[in-house]
């Protein structure tokens, strides 16, 4: 009898057990029940990973615009610097331009001089053939002979030469930074443009 009561009380907890398990049982099934289809699962790994590669192609794509745009950045200081440049030898090339021009007009009119010193009354000019000279030109005070014009046209063609070089690398510059910065805008478009 003992064995028997032992057997029943075993078969009891056995049966304890049971109900507690099927009603595990029960609560699992209805999560799986719960759970959205394994194709609609499937289908949202799938745009994840769609997501996924978009994003890495737009990472990508604005790793290589910055550094562009610190091109950019580099190409405009550096513009600055030819522009402050280009200022200096501008105004060297002014200066060197107006002596040269000044120099040249007294040259000629050294060179008037010369040849008014020689007239005489009632005689032709060798220039004009007037044989009145009412305002003959003077002899100018300095000295200035056609080496020192001709080196001052040569410091002024220098001077210009310099100034012009620098306005093609300015013009190269800039036009290189606003390519550039249209690349980069016209690739920015782009990137918005794609959907994660």
């Amino acid at each position: 009898l003992t064995l028997l009561q032992e057997n029943f009380d075993e078969i009891g907890d056995a049966s304890n057990i049971l109900k507690s398990k099927e009603i595990e049982l029960q609560a699992a099934k209805q999560r799986i029940e719960e759970l959205p289809p394994l194709s609609k699962a499937a289908l949202a790994v799938e745009k994840l990973k769609h997501d996924w590669a978009v994003l890495t192609d737009k990472f990508a794509r604005l790793n290589e615009l910055k550094d562009d745009f610190d091109l950019v950045i580099q190409k405009q200081e550096t513009l600055k610097r030819e522009q402050d440049s280009f200022q200096t030898l501008s105004v060297e090339f002014l200066e060197a331009d107006n002596k040269y021009k000044s120099l040249e007009e007294k040259f000629l009119r050294g060179q008037a001089g010369i040849i008014a010193s020689s007239l005489e009354e009632d005689m032709p000019c060798p220039v004009c053939g007037s044989k009145q000279h009412p305002v003959p030109a003077q002899l100018p005070n300095d000295e200035i002979n056609e080496s020192r014009v001709k080196k001052a046209r040569e410091t002024a063609d220098k001077a210009r030469n310099s100034r012009d070089l620098k306005t093609a690398l300015c013009t190269a510059l800039k036009s290189e930074a606003d390519t550039l910065m249209l690349r980069i805008t016209e690739e920015l478009c782009k990137i918005a443009t794609l959907k994660a």
